[in-house]
């Protein structure tokens, strides 16, 4: 497939989880859960948004630009997803409340 066409689809994939994080959080912004979920899905939008443009960029400088700072998206996943699992089944362990700090 060629580059671009699948740049245009991971930047739509990006655009359209970004939404979803948009409407979980306006539902009810209150809930700790929600804000940890849009964490979560703002993480993931960071990785595809950076990795989209750089499939497009030409000079391999700006390439290499574009995938660290997607990188930064990618690294916080694993991070959010178990924030978000642990507020949403609740789970309640004093021993790792110290990692549960983004909500």
């Amino acid at each position: 497939m060629n580059e671009q066409v699948l740049s245009i689809f991971t930047f739509l994939s990006s655009f359209l989880i970004f939404l979803l994080g948009i409407f979980v959080f306006l539902k009810e912004r209150k809930l700790k859960v929600n804000r940890i979920f849009f964490l979560f899905i703002l993480t993931v939008f960071i990785w595809l948004l950076f990795y989209s443009f750089a499939r497009l960029a030409g000079d391999l400088s700006i390439k290499l630009f574009l995938f660290k700072w997607g990188y930064c998206g990618v690294i916080f996943i694993p991070i959010t997803w178990y924030n978000f699992t642990c507020s949403f089944l609740k789970v309640d362990n004093k021993k790792l409340k110290g990692l549960l700090c983004l909500g």
